[in-house]
């Protein structure tokens, strides 16, 4: 039975990806919303017109997609709970109860901060692709393309993992469980799966750690003996 959610051609989709991007666009967006906290640009209509317009792009590249996949395949999407309150903001623009001038609002003044360090928390990293929030885009023509590919999404997402520190790298991936007709039963599966590999990861370095203690100990006592005889003489 096939691992992934969506395969058409040459792009294929598992789980661990969908997971991935959707942790990609909650770094996107945080960084977006950190951006604008710290800007001075004066929020003219202009401004918040085209402000409002890339962060609907961002959700049509990096979220909307994946989750309309995951829904098809009867699997309820797993995302952090900011880029949840995120989808909840645009889609009350989507259907009208809010206007350009209420989302922006909601977006900006919507507390996104954790009680980890944000940066490390929502994987924050030095470059984006396609990084309109860091440019004067309020002053030049909406250039952004229509549609991304899911080979250059993906893409896009290796190259933001491999800008995170190293200590990202100890932490085991989610494994690829097979899709199945009941999704919760899949979800609970995946979960337990890797429960189990984060357990044995553990025991694993514990086992080290302890065998490192004994090492040290062992050097200790055997230096207790030319110590006492230094002070002795002394």
């Amino acid at each position: 039975m096939s691992n992934n959610l969506y395969t058409l051609e040459d792009s294929t989709l598992s789980l661990w990806d969908s997971a991935n991007i959707l942790e990609y666009a909650t770094s996107r967006f945080t960084s977006i919303w950190l951006s604008l906290q710290q800007s001075h640009v004066t929020r003219t209509d202009a401004y918040r017109e085209q402000f409002v317009r890339h962060l609907v792009w961002e959700a049509k590249q990096f979220v909307f997609p994946f989750i309309n996949i995951r829904a098809a395949s009867r699997i309820s999407p797993s995302m952090p709970m900011y880029l949840c309150n995120v989808v909840q903001i645009l889609a009350g623009w989507q259907i009208r109860a809010l206007d350009d001038n209420k989302l922006y609002d909601a977006f900006k003044n919507f507390d996104c901060m954790v009680d980890r360090d944000i940066s490390a928390h929502c994987r924050i990293v030095n470059q984006y692709a396609y990084c309109l929030w860091k440019d004067h885009f309020d002053l030049g023509l909406f250039e952004m393309p229509n549609r991304i590919s899911l080979l250059e999404v993906k893409e896009l997402v290796e190259e933001h993992l491999e800008q995170l520190p190293a200590g990202h790298l100890l932490i085991p991936k989610l494994p690829q469980m097979p899709t199945g007709r009941d999704p919760l039963l899949q979800q609970v599966l995946c979960i337990r799966k890797n429960m189990q590999q984060l357990g044995e990861g553990l025991q694993s370095m514990l086992l080290t750690k302890v065998e490192e203690g004994d090492l040290a100990m062992d050097a200790l006592t055997r230096l207790e003996g030319p110590v006492d005889e230094v002070m002795d003489v002394m």
